[in-house]
């Protein structure tokens, strides 16, 4: 069964664009004793829908997307994301807030918000050219590898599947033309990435009000 709709257990979730800082603040936060912290449940999410799997991780057979909206939730999805991400929440009744950190969910927020119940949401936001470099670096050492998976780049994903979803994403909000995207080397693909994920982070701010919260990683640290 899932979680009933009246449960006390309350949801946050930590987005923005990755290597903002995410970390240190779900590490911080989830170190609370009311609190039950999900790092990065790739997993999860894939179960809940196939096409959350930019990276490839699990399957690379269905099409994935790296924006989802509103429009897309039903209730079964509804009661699904409850016993995925509840199970473990419930069986300890300190448990109060159930923080989920996983900064690609920034191109989600309004799937996400209507999954939930009473969800709140923290926006990371870091120095852009700190932020370039640092994806640069990560995706051009690529030393996390799967089996059976000789394709996967750690940032990327598999085939640059991560990539061409963002690629057509950034298209088609007006962030980059078509011709530009071409061959770009992995900083301008980062920049890319950061571009996007502030812009995503900004038109959600506008939308959810009190229940978004923007944090700067400089104040932070």
């Amino acid at each position: 069964s899932y979680m009933p709709i009246d449960s006390e257990v309350k949801d946050c979730f930590i987005v923005g664009c990755g290597r903002s800082g995410t970390s240190i603040l779900g590490d911080i936060l989830g170190r609370r004793e009311n609190v039950h912290y999900r790092y990065e449940p790739y997993h999860l999410w894939a179960a809940l829908d196939p096409s959350l799997d930019v990276l490839n991780l699990y399957s690379s057979d269905t099409e994935v997307h790296l924006f989802k909206d509103a429009s897309e939730v039903d209730e079964s999805l509804r009661k699904n994301f409850q016993k995925l991400f509840y199970t473990a929440t419930r069986k300890n009744s300190l448990k109060k807030v159930m923080l989920e950190k996983t900064p690609l969910n920034v191109y989600r927020v309004n799937y996400i918000a209507t999954l939930s119940r009473f969800p709140k949401f923290i926006n990371m936001v870091r120095n852009g050219v700190d932020v370039v470099e640092s994806i640069t670096r990560l995706a051009a050492v690529n030393n996390y590898k799967i089996l059976g998976k000789p394709r996967l780049n750690q940032w990327w994903g598999v085939g640059d599947v991560k990539w061409n979803c963002l690629a057509s994403l950034a298209v088609e909000r007006g962030t980059i033309s078509q011709a530009a995207i071409g061959d770009m080397d992995l900083r301008s693909r980062a920049a890319v990435e950061w571009i996007t994920s502030i812009e995503m982070g900004q038109q959600f701010s506008d939308e959810l009000g009190k229940s978004w919260m923007d944090v700067r990683y400089e104040h932070l640290v």
